[in-house]
């Protein structure tokens, strides 16, 4: 993540403000799917970047 924000940032493209939400699971096990608190994680995120878009577009700017 780090790189691709300092890339950005040298090609002169990196947006003046830039959030980013990540979410680290804690078992990375082929087939082991969803863990019940990255699914619930996920969704807390879903609901922050609506909550974001819907302020952005409210303020005229979407």
């Amino acid at each position: 993540m780090a790189e691709a924000v300092e890339l950005a940032r040298s090609l002169d493209e990196l947006p003046r403000t830039l959030l980013i939400y990540g979410i680290e699971g804690s078992s990375y096990e082929s087939g082991s799917g969803l863990s019940d608190e990255v699914r619930a994680a996920a969704g807390r995120v879903a609901e922050a970047v609506l909550k974001f878009l819907g302020s952005l577009a409210g303020a005229g700017h979407a």
